[in-house]
């Protein structure tokens, strides 16, 4: 198994470190931004095509993969020796030799997802989505019973998965409702 990680992360640790060291933060969070804007421009040759269509969304993939190998890998070979060369000059337990130290040692799996135009340069979708799983968690820990909180698990996966997929979530599941007297056990 191959770690993919998350830049959001990383820049996150830069951002946090800019009022202590700002030369060096926000130097490394324009790398970061670079990154980025690559990510936009990859996006953004997705809204000329259907997501919904096998062949174009693999063609979406494979160009999305060939930008960030000829702009996204340069910028991270940049931002590798930025990191190399200035790691000296700041102490170890310095917010920006925190964040230095977090990332170098990682890096592997920082540049992963450079390799497969379907990996994401952060996990931010995903972080999104689950919030609303761990708000709801607080929200609805009286349930009433254990199969009651496993029913409401099961409805919210199907909505969030509806949502994550562009599909009507009632369209869905009426359709889904439909279809159960028919099935054979």
């Amino acid at each position: 198994m191959k770690q993919v990680l998350c830049w959001a992360h990383a820049r996150r640790k830069f951002f946090e470190a800019r009022t202590a060291q700002p030369t060096h933060a926000h130097a490394a969070l324009a790398f970061i931004s670079r990154l980025y804007r690559v990510e936009r421009e990859a996006k953004s040759l997705a809204e000329t095509i259907d997501l919904c269509d096998r062949e174009a969304r693999r063609e979406w993939y494979a160009r999305s993969g060939r930008l960030r190998e000829e702009k996204s890998l340069p910028i991270l070979k940049q931002f590798r020796a930025w990191i190399e060369a200035n790691q000296l000059q700041v102490l170890p337990k310095s917010p920006v030799g925190e964040a230095m130290t977090y990332v170098l040692p990682r890096w592997e799996g920082f540049v992963r997802y450079c390799e497969n135009g379907m990996l994401s340069i952060d996990n931010n979708l995903s972080e999104r989505t689950l919030r609303l799983c761990a708000i709801g968690r607080k929200n609805w820990m009286f349930l009433g019973s254990d199969r009651g909180g496993k029913a409401a698990a099961v409805h919210y996966t199907l909505m969030a998965s509806c949502k994550a997929n562009t599909v009507e979530p009632f369209a869905y599941i009426r359709d889904v409702l439909d279809r159960l007297p028919d099935l054979k056990q």
